[in-house]
């Protein structure tokens, strides 16, 4: 990322376990809602923003942040359904404040990754009780 941020997290790219993937994170002026790797060449550290598909998690920071093998998810557009399959990083929670109190979060989105390089966000559904909105948790 282009600004120091706090409540930014990483999870190790599951295609590529020499680069690391970044959403998110605050600046004390705004909170982000943006994907980046980082990995390194030639013993420099190399920063590329992704731009995936679907539909990404809300600006937030203080969420948690995984790093799955392989998952399945089934995207519903308006006029098709589309099955992606590949590893994936899962977010969770979190909290944004934008000009008043905080809002937390407990939902949670899978960014699937492809060995083609590419990637997209989509909505994870889950079935039973859900964990209490959080931020800053492990």
């Amino acid at each position: 990322p282009e600004t120091r941020r706090w409540g930014v997290k990483a999870a190790p790219d599951p295609t590529d376990r020499t680069r690391a993937l970044v959403f998110g994170g605050w600046d004390s002026r705004e909170q982000y809602n943006d994907l980046y790797v980082i990995g390194h060449h030639n013993r420099k550290l190399v920063s590329k923003q992704l731009e995936p598909t679907g539909t990404p998690p809300s600006h937030r920071a203080g969420h948690s942040m995984t790093t799955t093998t392989t998952m399945t998810t089934t995207m519903t557009m308006v006029t098709k359904t589309t099955k992606r399959s590949g590893a994936a990083v899962l977010v969770f929670g979190g909290s944004a404040c934008v000009g008043g109190p905080y809002k937390f979060y407990n939902d949670t989105f899978a960014l699937i990754l492809t060995n083609d390089g590419k990637c997209s966000w989509s909505v994870v559904e889950t079935t039973g009780t859900k964990p209490s909105p959080r931020a800053q948790h492990a």
